[in-house]
């Protein structure tokens, strides 16, 4: 019975292998999440911000991107004097027709540690001045400035340094990093989907090479496993798909 409803009623037949591989491919999303997590775990790396850059057109040079990355790296770790440490995850636009296949860029990083306060440069008291005389006048007796204050000091050092971004006040989006949104592994999870729902390699979808701590050939390794056993499952339900028309 269940043979002649798969011939007289050929979507079943094609509904099995279509739900199998969205499950292949959680599978997947979940492995690299978990190593993701892992490499996180190992080397210490508490990420503190969640930062999103828009370019002010449409840009789908990945090599591009990818300077823009490592400038953006420089200039945060040479303001505030420290290897802040950070990983990128470079994305692409999927609704718009006007941008479609432009890439647009996410960035978890590390807090600003406290030493930066004490150990400032005139360039970060300038900053500091020209953003609210109040916060450098707390930093010199003794009082951090607060997440909000600190926020607003990093759009103005990428602002400041990156004249990639456009002067509107979506090109620039920084946010604390919380678990009722979903925390450090609800945006792994997100910024990683590329690498199954699209099929971008994920050497593509992370920019691995201005990333710290991050082990880029794992990864792939995982992706190429994934790969292989769809293709695998792909062709014995062709195969299946094949006997049963006859």
């Amino acid at each position: 019975m269940l043979i002649s409803q798969r011939i007289t009623q050929p979507w079943v037949v094609l509904l099995y292998p279509l739900i199998t591989i969205n499950q292949l491919s959680m599978i997947y999303n979940r492995k690299v999440v978990e190593t993701l997590s892992q490499q996180i775990h190992d080397n210490d790396l508490e990420f503190y911000w969640y930062i999103t850059l828009e370019y002010h057109y449409k840009i789908t040079d990945l090599n591009k991107v990818i300077s823009d990355n490592q400038r953006f790296r420089y200039t945060i770790r040479k303001f505030f004097k420290s290897n802040i440490r950070m990983w990128f995850f470079n994305e692409k636009h999927n609704t718009s027709d006007k941008i479609k296949g432009g890439y647009h860029r996410h960035i978890l990083m590390e807090a600003i540690p406290y030493d930066c306060w004490k150990t400032r440069s005139n360039r970060m008291d300038r900053f500091l001045l020209e953003l609210n005389p109040e916060i450098l006048f707390g930093i010199n007796f003794g009082t951090n400035p607060t997440v909000t204050q600190q926020r607003d000091l990093l759009e103005k050092v990428i602002r400041g340094f990156n004249n990639t971004l456009p002067n509107g006040k979506d090109a620039v989006d920084i946010r604390l990093i919380t678990e009722d949104k979903g925390g450090v592994s609800g945006l792994l999870e997100y910024h990683t989907k590329d690498s199954w729902k699209y099929g971008e390699r994920i050497e593509e979808v992370i920019d691995w090479e201005n990333s710290d701590c991050l082990d880029i050939e794992l990864l792939a390794r995982h992706q190429s496993n994934a790969l292989n056993s769809i293709n695998s499952f792909n062709t014995q339900n062709i195969k299946l798909m094949e006997f049963m028309s006859k």
